[in-house]
């Protein structure tokens, strides 16, 4: 990747930790809370690890965003004092390296609330396993794994299409959802029209102060803990005007439709892209697909749309029949010859070696004469007989 990884995530391995800071020194390493939690049954007993207040209180320190350090510091300590944790070696480890798990010492590193544990790779061993197993040869690994990647690539066409053809229902009038609808993929827009209610319906600015070009607001979501956002003048100039879009430097590009429109990748520092080309007929023709599943989703139902839409497609496939292009079908002479024969083992018979036709003709006896007896002719042509 040309550099160090943000966050690393992995388990509670000594060595990997010591490993992790020895290669990647610029990078925070994290433990994985989804192998921190299972443990949290054995470490506390068969009678607490039942018990569904304790965990529900543990849950929401664990798994709370919003909480800074000294909140986390302190409610975890009240926690452990009330269920009588203090001497527990395996809790005071854990709050000793607070800092490689707990999330408040995590907020300066964007990571979308999602890299916590270690299940996106975990997902990825999960779904090739159900492909192949630790007996499979090389041939059949490689065979397996092609059916893999095809079943991915099936799903990942399949959402596009139904990325394409599906426009949700918009839940207030402000162009800014208009805007993430026409941005973001379908699921992930779902997630921000959420935040988006919330911040019209529950959200409230509690004060504003304004110094030196900066303007900081404090917004309280309800009972939470108030935020504080800052913003210069030109940000404040727009959003007091009101935003029509959601800024550029605000939109991460593995979340938007078009984020499998682009085949630039790095080798070596050097930005390549794969023959212009074919790579612009190749985004071309994705483009295309998309626009005719978006059409039959909206002629869907409507038999005058589909036989309008079926009628522009039978058109321009007799244009470009009549065309006779390089991609037409025009008319051509192709010849098709013969394939060259060749010797392979098992075609046309064995030439046999002097040591196989002695034992083959000592194996087969001659034919007995029942007129004298003896070996080497028949009746018919017996000696005595003529």
């Amino acid at each position: 990747m040309c550099h160090d990884p943000i966050c690393v995530v992995t388990d509670q391995d000594p060595a990997v930790k010591v490993a992790v800071a020895r290669v990647f020194g610029t990078s925070k390493h994290r433990f994985c809370m989804w192998h921190i939690m299972c443990k949290v049954g054995e470490k506390v007993g068969s009678v607490l690890s039942k018990d569904e207040v304790f965990r529900r209180k543990l849950n929401g320190i664990v798994w709370n965003k919003s909480l800074d350090s000294k909140a986390f510091e302190d409610a975890w300590s009240h926690i452990m004092e009330e269920y009588g944790l203090g001497d527990n070696g395996w809790f005071r480890y854990l709050f000793e390296s607070l800092t490689f798990w707990a999330s408040p010492y995590f907020h300066d590193e964007f990571m979308s609330g999602l890299v916590r544990t270690t299940s996106r790779s975990e997902s990825q061993n999960s779904f090739f396993g159900s492909f192949s197993n630790g007996h499979s040869s090389l041939v059949e690994f490689l065979v397996h794994f092609g059916s893999a990647i095809g079943a991915q690539r099936h799903t990942q066409a399949k959402l596009n299409a139904d990325c394409e053809s599906c426009f949700p229902v918009l839940k207030t009038p402000l162009a800014l959802e208009k805007h993430a609808m026409d941005v973001y993929t379908i699921s992930v827009f779902y997630d921000v029209q959420v935040e988006i209610c919330v911040a019209c319906f529950s959200c409230r600015v509690a004060s504003l102060c304004d110094c030196d070009g900066h303007v900081s607001y404090v917004i309280k979501d309800g009972d939470q803990r108030p935020w504080c956002v800052e913003l210069v003048l030109s940000d404040y100039t727009a959003t007091y005007r009101g935003l029509e879009s959601i800024p550029s430097r605000y939109l991460v590009d593995r979340w938007t439709k078009g984020a499998c429109l682009k085949p630039i990748f790095d080798i070596d520092d050097t930005i390549v892209n794969q023959s212009s080309k074919v790579e612009n007929v190749r985004v071309l023709t994705n483009i295309l697909w998309s626009d005719i599943y978006a059409c039959v989703g909206l002629s869907d139902g409507n038999i005058e749309r589909l036989l309008q839409l079926r009628r522009v497609i039978c058109e321009q496939r007799q244009l470009f029949l009549q065309d006779g292009s390089e991609n037409g079908s025009g008319e051509s002479t192709v010849e098709v010859r013969d394939p060259i024969q060749a010797k392979n083992k098992g075609s046309g018979k064995r030439l046999k070696s002097a040591r196989e036709k002695a034992a083959y003709k000592c194996v087969k006896q001659s034919r007995k004469c029942h007129t004298c007896d003896e070996y080497g002719h028949n009746s018919r042509t017996c000696p005595l007989n003529g």
